[in-house]
């Protein structure tokens, strides 16, 4: 009867900081969800900040053919006229621009935005990481998987203190990629 099992958001663990385990709500508890994807005040100055932006740059990455980032010598390149990436990156423009607030001229918004993304973008992707032997760009897409969903126990391999008695914990989230390098999973 006093066993409970709690499960957080790792997004909302990572805005407000850690809770003690039993503390807030638990499964099946009727408590208001936390409002942990709430935006953030814009910048009114940089229209290419925060959150919209942000999502825009997150849902191409999803999308984009790592491969062809890792063809392209320099950003600009992928945003020349009838490439894929620029294509999802117009995509990402025409849905959003509305929603990102400044007096820019639409045309220069939208070049300003190509630019950003596809800066962001080839960089993420063409980085050298060490641990992996090279860039993600060459990770082939049969080794890739974007937004995994897991649940993972709060507190892996440690034994609660004979005097004490710890509840289940579990944290949620979504992973924005998952990939595999010589049998090792990251």
């Amino acid at each position: 009867g006093r066993r409970r099992i709690a499960t957080r958001s790792f997004s909302s663990m990572t805005k407000h900081h850690l809770t003690q385990v039993g503390v807030g709500s638990s499964f099946g508890d009727q408590a208001p969800p936390a409002n942990d994807e709430a935006e953030a005040p814009l910048d009114r100055e940089d229209p290419l900040r925060g959150p919209v932006f942000g999502d825009m740059v997150h849902n191409v990455l999803e999308e984009i053919d790592f491969a062809e980032v890792g063809r392209a010598g320099l950003p600009d390149e992928l945003f020349q006229p009838d490439t894929h990436a620029r294509k999802l990156m117009d995509k990402q423009i025409k849905d959003n621009i509305a929603l990102l607030r400044t007096r820019t001229p639409i045309e220069q918004l939208e070049q300003a935005c190509r630019q950003q993304i596809a800066n962001l973008v080839w960089h993420a992707l063409r980085t050298p990481l060490a641990e992996v032997g090279g860039p993600l760009c060459d990770i082939p897409r049969g080794d890739r998987l974007p937004e995994v969903e897991f649940l993972f126990p709060e507190r892996p391999g440690e034994t609660a203190p004979a005097d004490k008695r710890w509840e289940e914990g579990f944290v949620t989230g979504f992973m924005d990629l998952l990939f595999r390098k010589a049998d090792k999973y990251y």
